[in-house]
Formats: C-alpha cells, structure tokens, sequence
C-alpha cells in the first residue's frame, strides 16, 4: 500500500483526469501546440531523414531532460511556499472555510506533476540514447506518435507549473488576509482580557487588601519567573497599580 500511495493519491483527487482536462487551461493549450509542432515534423518527414536530424535531437532531449530538472527545483521551492506560510490556526479557518482537503489537494498537485516531470525526465533521456542508433529504432507510426505523446506532456507541464505558481500567490495572499483577521481577533481578546483583568484586580484592591500588600506580591511573583526586563515590568505595575 505505502509503495504506491503517491498513485492511491493521485487517483483519490482524480488528478490523471487533469491530463485530459478541456475544462483547464493548460489541456487545450497543449493539445493546439502539439497538433501544430506535429503537423511541421510530419511535413518535414523527418522519420525519413532520421540520420540528418539526429545531432539536433540529441541536443533538444538532453536540454529538456536538464530543464525539467530545474523545474522539479521550483516545485520544491513552491511547496516550502505553501507550507511555510500557513500556519495551523490558518488551516483550520482554510478547510473550514473550503473543502477540508483543499491544502492536501494543492499539495498533490505538485507531487502529480513532479511524477510526470520524473517520467519525462527519464523518456527523454531514453530518447537521448536511442538517437545514438544509425538507424530509426521505432517505425514512422510509433515515432510520430511517440513524438505526439511527449510534445504534449512538454506543454502540459509549463502551463501546469505556471498555474500551481499562480496557486502559490494566491495561498499566500490568502495565508495573509487570515493572518490579518487572527490579529484583529487576538487584540480583541487581549484587550478584553486586560478590561476583565483589571476590573478583578480593582476588585480585590478595594474590597479585601490594600494596594501596598498587594504590590509587595505582585513584585515577588514577577522576581519568581524567568523573564526578560524584570525591572522594566515591575516599574509599570507599580505606575499602574498606585
């Protein structure tokens, strides 16, 4: 179970429906570029022509191959994004705000499209070696599909990273706007907290011990914790409380 619990994830989120997504952006637009680079190397007849398109090819898979590498390094540094600027309070307002699995859902969405960049990674470079043969290894019906298969994943995988990118600006903005409101709750409360503080303090003060005594103990009880600025903090008590 644990050895394939990215793709037990994958399928919970139905994220293999996202390759062929009309709905999304970066499915159409991958599909037209692809339908167009398709339609240039079958006029060129390049199956044909293999030995003279060989060095060329070589370049392009292994400057691919390396690029998708440097992508895998953005999608570390958007997932330290996410996770480091949402906070557990701001999760919790998140999921119950959303769907509460909307935090998991965008995180797997980068461990989709890192599997796909790894498998591409890995075809690319399988591509790579191929190209080393002096002849076409695959016939003219597997190449061209083979060359389809790829230019799309290609496509689908910059505009796919370009929206997870879009994603993180706007988990951030988010992770901001519910900072904002917990710090507006937290100095509610803490001036509330202070109010009902000092109405018992007055309380006690008027009622049951006089201020000098009471003061003797607050001084003590300061002294008696390991705090910074002790002296600081008994002068304002003393200022406030006389």
């Amino acid at each position: 179970m644990y050895k394939y619990a990215s793709l037990v994830r994958f399928k919970k989120y139905k994220k293999w429906r996202g390759l062929t997504d009309i709905g999304s952006l970066e499915v159409p637009l991958a599909f037209i570029l692809t339908v167009g680079f398709s339609i240039f190397v079958i006029n060129m007849d390049i199956h044909s022509n293999i030995t003279t398109y060989q060095e060329p090819f070589k370049n392009i898979c292994i400057t691919i191959a390396s690029a998708l590498i440097g992508i895998i390094g953005i999608l570390l540094a958007g997932i330290s994004i996410v996770t480091g600027t949402i906070s557990k309070e701001v999760q919790k307002i998140i999921c119950k705000l959303n769907d509460k699995d909307s935090i998991e859902r965008i995180l797997i969405s980068f461990e989709f499209i890192a599997f796909i960049i790894g498998f591409q990674i890995v075809a690319f470079i399988a591509i790579y070696l191929s190209l080393f043969s002096p002849e076409a290894v695959v016939n003219k019906y597997a190449f061209y599909a083979i060359f389809a298969v790829m230019t799309y994943l290609l496509f689908f995988t910059i505009f796919y990273v370009i929206g997870l990118v879009g994603n993180c600006i706007k988990v951030f903005s988010i992770s901001n706007t519910y900072h904002e409101v917990l710090e507006l709750k937290k100095d509610f409360f803490d001036k509330a907290n202070e109010i009902r503080i000092d109405f018992i303090l007055n309380t006690i003060l008027t009622s049951k011990t006089n201020k000098e005594a009471f003061l003797i103990e607050l001084r003590k009880f300061v002294q008696a914790h390991d705090i910074e600025g002790k002296e600081e903090l008994i002068k304002y008590f003393d200022d406030y409380y006389k």
